[in-house]
Order: C-alpha cells, then sequence, then structure tokens
C-alpha cells in the first residue's frame, strides 16, 4: 500500500510529539523543550529531550532519536503503516487502508469539509471590526474580553442576514453541497438554502492540533424565540461528545501544570485564560463524557471542576466526576458561591479569590458527603443506606486499588459509623468489587473474542501491508532519521 506523502506529512505536522511521548513517558518542561527518562534504555536521568518546534526526540545517552512517527514504531513495535494508521487515528485523519478512489474520496472530502470552516471562522472574524458588529463588539466590551483574547480564540461575528456567509463562501468558490456537509448553511424542502448562524457571537471549536471542526454561536439579540447558544450539527470532522472546547489553548498549559480547570461554557473559559488560568477547558455544552475524559487523559490525570454553584451546575458535577473517576482522574471539585460562575466570581473578587478556591477546592467524596448532609439524606436510615451504598459504588469504579481502603476509611471517619457499620460497608465493597470485577472480565474476554475473529478474518490483509518505513519516506526524511538513530 502506498500512502501519499502529503498525507505522511500531514500525519506528522498534526501529531503533537510531545502529547505522544507523554503518554508512555513523564516529561517535564526545559526551556522550549522536554525531558524525560528514555524508554529505550536503563535510563537513571533524564536524558531524552523533545522538542516540539522540531517535532523530534533524542536520547543523548543511547543515540536514539527520530520523529513521532518512529516513536510509535519503536517504543511499540509496529510498523511503519500501523504507527502511521494509530496516529492517523489521533489526528482525525482518514487513512486511505486501500488507496481506492473512494477512500481517497472520502480523505479529500474531510480536508474539504475542514478548509471550508477556516474559511468561514476567517469571514467571521474579518466581520468583527465592521460597523454591522458593534452589537457583538458591545457585548465583547461588556464580557470585558481584551482584543488579545478575542483573537487568541478567533472570536468573531455572524451577520443577522439569511445568505451572508453562503453568499460568501460560494464567491470563494466553496459549493452549496459541501457548505451543508460542513453544517454551515440549512436547506429547506423547498431546496432553499440559508445560513445556520445569524446575528450571534461566534466562538470556533478547535481539535487538539488547532483546526476549526465547528461553532458555538452566542445570540446577540432579546428574543425569546432563540436559544442563547446553538452548536454546529454533528459532521464527519465535529462530534461534540469527543471535544472539548479550549483544549488547543490549554493544552501545553495543562500538561505543565498536571491538571485541568474544567467549566461549563465558553465565556468561563476565555475569561479565565485572560486573567491568567490558562489551563480552563469547556464541554462545548455537553455533559462531561468518557470520550472527553480519555481526551484530557493525554494532557493530565487531575481535573478541577469548575461549574456554576447553582443546583443545576451541582448535578452535572456529580455526573462528570463519577464517569472522571472511573477514567483514573484525581477531581476536586471548586465550590462557587450560589448564584456565581467562575466568569462572575473572578471578575468580582478577582485573580487571587479564584487561586484560594482551587487551592481549597474540595476532593470528590467529601463533596458528595456534603451534598447528601444538606439536603437531610442521612436523618432517614433507608435513604442514608442507600446513599453509602452509592458512595461505595464511587470507590469501586477508581482504577487505583491503593486508594479504595484509604478512601473507605475517609468515608467512615466522614459519617462516624459505629466499627459494626465499618465491618457490614467493608462487607458491601467486597461484594460490590467482586461484582465489578466479574463484568470486567466479561467484557474483556468478549473484546478478546472480537479481536481474535478480526485477526483471522484480515490475515491475507495484513501480509499485504508495507512495513518497510524506508520505502514511504522523502529522501530528506531517511536522511534525517540517519543522523537522529545514529549512537
Amino acid at each position: 500500500m502506498k500512502i501519499p506523502e502529503q498525507l505522511i506529512e500531514e500525519i506528522r505536522h498534526r501529531s503533537d510529539i510531545v502529547e505522544v511521548i507523554g503518554e508512555t513517558v513523564r516529561l517535564k518542561p526545559q526551556g522550549k523543550s522536554f525531558v524525560g527518562l528514555c524508554p529505550f534504555h536503563a535510563d537513571k536521568k533524564p536524558s531524552m529531550n523533545v522538542n516540539p518546534q522540531m517535532g523530534i526526540f533524542k536520547c543523548f545517552s543511547c543515540g536514539k532519536g527520530g520523529n513521532v512517527i518512529t516513536y510509535v514504531m519503536d517504543f511499540h513495535k509496529l510498523s511503519f503503516i500501523d504507527a502511521l494508521s494509530q496516529l492517523a487515528a489521533r489526528a482525525g485523519i482518514v487513512l486511505p487502508e486501500e488507496n481506492t478512489e473512494e477512500d481517497q474520496e472520502k480523505y479529500k472530502r474531510h480536508e474539504e469539509i475542514r478548509i471550508v470552516l477556516e474559511a468561514a471562522q476567517r469571514y467571521y472574524h474579518s466581520l468583527l471590526g465592521q460597523n454591522e458588529a458593534q452589537i457583538a463588539r458591545s457585548y465583547i466590551s461588556k464580557r470585558g474580553f481584551s482584543q488579545e483574547i478575542v483573537t487568541q480564540f478567533g472570536i468573531g461575528y455572524s451577520p443577522d442576514e439569511w445568505r451572508r456567509l453562503s453568499d460568501e463562501m460560494m464567491k470563494q468558490g466553496f459549493s452549496e453541497t459541501l457548505l451543508e456537509e460542513a453544517g454551515l448553511i440549512i436547506k429547506r424542502e423547498d431546496n432553499m438554502i440559508y445560513d445556520r448562524f445569524r446575528g450571534r457571537l461566534m466562538f470556533p471549536i478547535q481539535d487538539p492540533s488547532g483546526r476549526i471542526i465547528g461553532f458555538g454561536a452566542r445570540q446577540l439579540s432579546e428574543a425569546k424565540d432563540q436559544p442563547k447558544y446553538i452548536n454546529s450539527p454533528e459532521t464527519v470532522v465535529y462530534n461534540k461528545s469527543q471535544v472539548l472546547y479550549g483544549i488547543f489553548q490549554a493544552k501545553n498549559a495543562i500538561r505543565n501544570l498536571g491538571t485541568a480547570i474544567l467549566t461549563e461554557g465558553y465565556a468561563d473559559t476565555i475569561t479565565l485564560h485572560q486573567f491568567g488560568f490558562t489551563n480552563a477547558i469547556a464541554t462545548s455544552g455537553t455533559a462531561l463524557t468518557r470520550n472527553q475524559l480519555q481526551l484530557l487523559s493525554r494532557y493530565c490525570k487531575q481535573i478541577n471542576i469548575a461549574y456554576d454553584g447553582d443546583a443545576a451546575g451541582q448535578n452535572a458535577t456529580l455526573k462528570g466526576l463519577e464517569l472522571a473517576l472511573e477514567e483514573g482522574f484525581e477531581v476536586k471539585i471548586m465550590s462557587f458561591p450560589q448564584g456565581d460562575d467562575p466568569d462572575s466570581f473572578i471578575r468580582s473578587r478577582g485573580s487571587d479569590a479564584l487561586r484560594s478556591l482551587i487551592l481549597s477546592a474540595v476532593p470528590f467524596l467529601d463533596f458528595r458527603v456534603d451534598i447528601l448532609k444538606s439536603d437531610g439524606t442521612f436523618n432517614d436510615p433507608p435513604r442514608m443506606a442507600q446513599a453509602i451504598r452509592d458512595l461505595i459504588d464511587l470507590i469501586v469504579r477508581i482504577p487505583d486499588m491503593m486508594q479504595h481502603d484509604l478512601l473507605l476509611q475517609r468515608l467512615w471517619d466522614k459519617l462516624r459509623l459505629s466499627e459494626l457499620q465499618l465491618q457490614r460497608m467493608y462487607d458491601e465493597y467486597k461484594n460490590r468489587l467482586q461484582v465489578r470485577r466479574g463484568v470486567q472480565a466479561k467484557y474483556a474476554a468478549q473484546k478478546q473474542s472480537y479481536s481474535d475473529t478480526d485477526k483471522q478474518s484480515s490475515s491475507s490483509e495484513i501480509s499485504l501491508k508495507v512495513t518497510n518505513a524506508d520505502e514511504q519516506l522523502f529522501p530528506e526524511e531517511r536522511e534525517l532519521l540517519r543522523l537522529s538513530f545514529l549512537n
């Protein structure tokens, strides 16, 4: 199979080498590079240097080096094609398996949609400086967004007209069909089209590599028959359950700090960035999902959840933290005063107050117990018994078994249970842990069965794969890799 050279180059360009290597090696920033223990020899001091600007790694002890593709090949013992496939999947790039005309057309369509979204973002952003966008600039001024932060996040304005964007995009050469597939226009039953976003402040949504994949749009008028926020529909490049707003701007800070501040909305995230909390991200109008957590786990394993202080915010926090625990995150909750959100809190009280809130963030178990105490659950024995079972369920979901006994002890201390109640709680824990292990073992067996079936059915295809990486590289790339691998 022959992969187009420009596709190999794009995959390498859009694969964050620090992110990829950081999943297997603990990296620490050092100047403009990152350093860590080399996984290719018994390294006792950080000998491996990872340079994100050049997109290469090099161990100055054993001499191992290369780019992101060669790292994945060497660390995971993969062929060039398999390593490329893994990186392409991470970057959201469709890799033509057989290089058929259909595969090429599919890849081309993905790229065309990304290109038209980029063009739409540039147009929306350019309109923000026009006289007609006064209503948008007034909103930006009211929220206190600086020009620097507006530019950094690519904020724009969609005019309150039916076909302004579509006419401009078609003037630039984009087809009506492409605009519809990108989610920028809506086609009626009579085939008439109109712009999806009209009279709104536009928030571009980017993937981790910085490419535009969709938009969030905030209403600027006082119309009661329109939702305050609307998002792009699901497309081949945008699935809101897999996206974290601001991840492109925040990923380096998250990686360096080892923690992320998770907010509910675009404005909260942007405000926190403006005040220096550049590890803030948002869930793009959805409840926190497993896919979003798996994306975040590339950069950190600790989350400070900064949802609104009202009841709805608390409910969203509870649902999100349960998933986060299962994914192995350390979760803490920043409790805002009633009626406050991250944006209003930091503007009224300042950065120092928010730092204090972060330092006093409550571990998940304490947060859950405090809510149950406040709503009277522990005054009713049946409700209290069920609540304890639910709390044990949360503990059982944590992958790190070392934490279980410590958390059970903490739960016992907070609830002031008797020795007998502690024993019963521990028995309940053991039963639930056994059930969970049984479910996990059954799932693993099914997954292995499916995997074996797939391997048998595709064995003939595997033999056709090109495993010689050298055949897939440019001459200058081969020379670079030769030099990189010299001891």
